[in-house]
């Protein structure tokens, strides 16, 4: 995934964490991103 926003659906499991899904963010959802990115 070198250098791609993906976006993770994940779930606590007792003591780990379970990846329900994983995909490509799309164009909106990487804008997002790199705004916050920024913001900080």
């Amino acid at each position: 995934m070198k250098g791609r926003v993906v976006l993770i659906v994940h779930t606590p499991r007792s003591n780990k964490t379970r990846i329900i899904s994983m995909r490509k963010a799309n164009n909106r959802e990487q804008k997002i991103y790199q705004k916050r990115l920024e913001e900080n």
